[in-house]
């Protein structure tokens, strides 16, 4: 759902600045007909980007969120549907803010109210910016959790590439809002390039931190179908030794005997949160 809201947000702001490009040129040169029809067009462009664009940072902060909370949760000994109402009610509000907000925009732009538009357009950002706060607090509290654990430690370049990634965006779209408001077309011209490069840099670091997770769970996969086929050992260890004997063994293991290993798995092994966690946190012998 991620990647396809980047790159829906990707095709329609393409689309948005060709068409606006286009629509600026033949305004100028009165050779524009539909006038109407074109801006709408434009509109729906730029709804279809800042909506798609808001939604795909949101959910990708959130997720990262709810996992450190379920980490939170395992580590006090709590049911891990403890806050799904909360959660799932600040999902759906957030959701919706991303959808209706733009919508507002779309409407003053269409009645020439550019003032007001642009003014919700900055309203928007308060998402951003609520993602990149609780992507930090998430990162925060995984940092937290796995600091008791001696073979996990932070990749710092993976993390600090999620931090500085959102942290451009919310400075580069608040300089655009400052340039074209209160400083000089030139000025707004600029920022404006420069806030391309940025989206581009940011959409390789997403590209970059996806494939990473996607890699890694791939990994996790094929290692557990190489397992697969030792799972019969268990029924041949039965054969060998009798109920007793298997009992006195699974008490050594929890009572922590010399060569006894205990491995404990939060999530299943191949899972979407299992690639996260493999991604941020680097395990050492």
């Amino acid at each position: 759902m991620i990647c396809v809201l980047v790159i829906v947000s990707l095709i329609a702001g393409i689309a948005y600045y060709q068409l606006g490009y286009i629509y600026t040129c033949k305004l100028n040169n009165g050779g524009l007909k539909h006038k109407d029809v074109a801006k709408n067009i434009l509109q729906t462009c730029n709804y279809a980007t800042n909506t798609a664009f808001s939604l795909a940072h949101w959910l990708f902060a959130f997720s990262y969120f709810v996992l450190s909370q379920q980490m939170e949760l395992t580590a006090n000994n709590l049911p891990l549907d403890t806050y799904d109402c909360r959660l799932n009610t600040l999902n759906i509000v957030v959701c919706v803010f991303n959808v209706v907000v733009p919508a507002i925009s779309w409407i003053y732009y269409a009645h020439e109210e550019l003032k007001l538009g642009d003014m919700f357009n900055q309203i928007l950002q308060a998402s951003l910016i609520l993602s990149c706060i609780l992507l930090a607090w998430a990162m925060r509290r995984m940092m937290r959790f796995f600091g008791a654990v001696d073979h996990m430690l932070p990749n710092k370049v993976i993390m600090g590439l999620h931090i500085v990634a959102y942290v451009l965006l919310v400075a580069v779209n608040f300089a655009q809002f400052v340039t074209w408001n209160y400083v000089s077309p030139e000025a707004f011209e600029v920022t404006t390039v420069v806030t391309l490069v940025v989206y581009f840099f940011c959409t390789l670091i997403w590209g970059f931190i996806i494939n990473t997770i996607v890699t890694k769970i791939e990994t996790a996969t094929k290692k557990l179908e190489s397992e697969s086929s030792d799972a019969t050992l268990a029924d041949l260890t039965a054969s060998f030794f009798d109920q007793s004997q298997l009992e006195r063994m699974d008490s050594e293991i929890e009572d922590g005997s010399p060569g006894a290993q205990v491995r404990v798995d939060l999530f299943e092994k191949g899972s979407v949160p299992d690639g996260v966690i493999a991604t941020l946190f680097e395990q050492v012998d």
